[in-house]
């Protein structure tokens, strides 16, 4: 561990040198001292438990002179960076320094019996940083306990944590290039192998002090400045500066501007991220650079407010859409379909048409839990594995209430569902009596394109409140009243409910008589949300809905988002809200990468287009009716 306050100095004292990091195991960190060798040869950190002697004090003590820490010599080991490997001069001095070290040793007399660390590196675990730059432009790579450059690719960086006394250290740790993980390292030494190195890896992730440079670098609030910048009239957009990447670098590490462009350069070399333009290096100026590692959204439900949200979101984050189906499909267009067949076709759009960056997985999610989605296994296939997600949306939306069943005479009809409107089709063409079973948007939709197209065919409307669109103006219910007085066909049946279908009939709760060939329900709310009933039932409220902030995260989560018809919003559940809804996500997401404030979701009274059959359509928006006729179904 090597304090923070520590390092400073250390840079201090020698800004050109390496700093030797001597450990008995990745445990018990305490105060680490310091062990000074030849001035500008290797100056090793190494841990002593009961050692609280600083940094210049004991340089001074160990020296054996009344030098300072700014009397040390300039001269350090340099590093070529155009091979990444110490010169030869650096090497000569390292070994020299090492026969130092045994010398100091046997002098002083260190016994491993009094429970004291030996400076030398024997039995301990030793990594190599950087703490400042040479003229040659040290970068800050992995090293081998004999000094020499490691042929693996892995990045030593610091970790930041806390100590018992309130304070702050640093630890250091060995960063996997494929996976940014962290590896906790522990070296052996065989004195018969001469000297040779042993690392064992161990990836228990209990141990797992905390985030490796990588991950610091990319945290939403404290990483790298995220923002869409302009050059000559193009955006980039979550971009970073090369010159404001370098300050943060340097900040955070404590070192100089050269060596945190070496960080930084290893950290693009890596993968970490990349130039906007080209492959070009990492440089200390005004350059544009982005992440290459994409935070994953995973978004379950392929609707209005699924489609957009990938829509939106598909650009700066990895997206992957689960959905039952391939397609998107304009459920507000079903009940034009019901007697218009060829319709269908047209109100569909493949998700692999306009999400072109976006991963899609058609299938029936069954559980969310521990930051995974469980995709349900189809007959005869494998089990989908598990999919783990950065942010979940959820945005599956709502189905009715299917409160009957099929009898000889009559078929229920769910109009939400294509393939029932498909399949009862034949059974339209042939009835002769339907009953439309809500008068909400749908079922007045339903009826009106039903007693327009089959004039000969009787239709009535079951509604259990007294008035249609209750939760609308009154001035809407007059118009749809009028409307329907003036089919012929058509039989209203308010202050109703239809309890039971047998023997041909539809039986009200009033003992009313139906005669049913066909019934379409278009009423009894439910959300699709009972695949999270089993491990998220605390963050839902008694009619199954999530309960959701300004930004439409779910209460209680910091990563997951409810929208659309599963939010627990007081507003009309329709697709312009729930379109919104994305938006109001996709700012909140975008804001995090790019530092800016995220507009919270503002409900308000939407425009409702309400079809009266194909030929005519009311405009109502709050409290008043704005049109009704040809035009409004035109803009429909």
């Amino acid at each position: 561990a090597l304090n923070l306050m520590e390092v400073a100095a250390m840079e201090t004292a020698n800004p050109d040198g390496w700093v030797r990091v001597v450990h008995e195991s990745d445990d018990d960190w305490d105060t680490p001292s310091l062990v000074e060798e030849e001035p500008g040869g290797i100056v090793p950190f190494h841990h002593e438990a009961d050692s609280t002697s600083s940094t210049t004090s004991e340089l001074s003590k160990r020296r054996g002179d009344d030098t300072d820490a700014d009397g040390l010599d300039e001269k350090s080991p340099s590093c070529d960076t155009s091979e990444g490997d110490i010169t030869t001069s650096t090497k000569e001095r390292r070994k020299k320094s090492q026969e130092k070290e045994k010398e100091d040793e046997n002098r002083e007399g260190h016994s491993d019996k009094k429970g004291t660390t030996s400076s030398s590196s024997r039995g301990k675990a030793t990594s190599w940083l950087s703490v400042g730059s040479g003229k040659g432009g040290r970068t800050n790579r992995s090293q081998s306990v004999d000094g020499s450059a490691g042929d693996s690719p892995n990045i030593t960086t610091f970790k930041s944590s806390s100590t018992s006394d309130g304070g702050r250290v640093l630890r250091v740790c060995t960063t996997s290039n494929d996976n940014m993980r962290t590896k906790h390292v522990s070296q052996k030494y065989d004195d018969d192998n001469n000297g040779s190195t042993n690392s064992d890896i161990d990836d228990d992730d209990s141990t797992d002090p905390g985030p490796t440079l990588a991950e610091l670098i990319q945290a939403p609030e404290s990483g790298f400045q995220l923002k869409d910048r302009k050059y000559h009239l193009k955006t980039y957009h979550a971009c970073f500066i090369g010159s404001e990447a370098v300050s943060w670098l340097s900040g955070h590490l404590g070192v100089n501007r050269e060596a945190a462009v070496a960080a930084g350069e290893e950290l693009r070399q890596a993968g970490v991220f990349e130039h906007v333009g080209s492959e070009k290096s990492f440089v200390d100026g005004n350059k544009f650079y982005r992440f290459t590692q994409k935070k994953h959204v995973v978004i379950i439900g392929g609707g209005f407010g699924g489609a957009k949200a990938a829509k939106h979101l598909q650009r700066d984050y990895d997206v992957t859409l689960i959905d039952l189906k391939p397609y998107f499909l304009s459920l507000p267009s079903l009940p034009a379909c019901i007697c218009d067949m060829p319709r269908l076709d047209r109100i569909k759009a493949d998700h692999t048409n306009y999400l072109k960056q976006v991963r899609v997985i058609e299938g029936l999610v069954e559980n969310v839990e521990n930051g995974k989605v469980y995709i349900a296994a189809r007959e005869g296939q494998e089990p989908h594995p598990p999919i783990s997600y950065d942010y979940l949306v959820i945005s599956t939306g709502s189905r009715y209430r299917n409160f009957l069943r099929d009898t000889e005479e009559t078929q229920i009809i769910n109009p939400l569902y294509p393939t029932d409107i498909e399949s009862s089709y034949d059974k339209l063409l042939a009835a002769r009596n339907i009953v439309v079973v809500g008068g909400g948007p749908v079922g007045v939709e339903i009826a009106g394109e039903i007693s327009h197209y089959f004039p000969e065919k009787k239709v009535a409307i079951v509604h259990a409140p007294e008035r249609f669109l209750e939760r609308t103006t009154p001035k809407a219910d007059k118009n749809i009243r009028r409307f329907f007085l003036n089919c012929e066909n058509v039989q209203l049946l308010l202050g109703q409910k239809v309890a039971s279908v047998e023997g041909g009939h539809a039986i009200t709760d009033r003992g009313t008589r139906i005669p049913a060939d066909l019934v379409y329900i278009s009423t009894g709310f439910m959300p699709n949300t009972e695949f999270l009933a089993k491990n998220w039932s605390q963050y839902m409220d008694e009619r199954g809905l999530l309960k959701v902030d300004q930004h439409m995260r779910v209460v209680g989560t910091e990563n997951v988002f409810a929208i659309g018809d599963v939010a627990a919003i007081t507003e009309e559940k329709l697709a312009q809200n729930a379109e919104k809804h994305a938006a109001a996500v996709a700012s909140y997401l975008t804001a995090r990468l790019n530092g800016k404030k995220p507009r919270p979701y503002e409900t308000g009274t939407r425009v409702m287009i309400l079809s009266l059959g194909p030929k005519n359509a009311l405009i109502i928006k709050g409290k008043e009716v704005y049109h009704e006729g040809k035009l409004a179904s035109t803009m429909k």
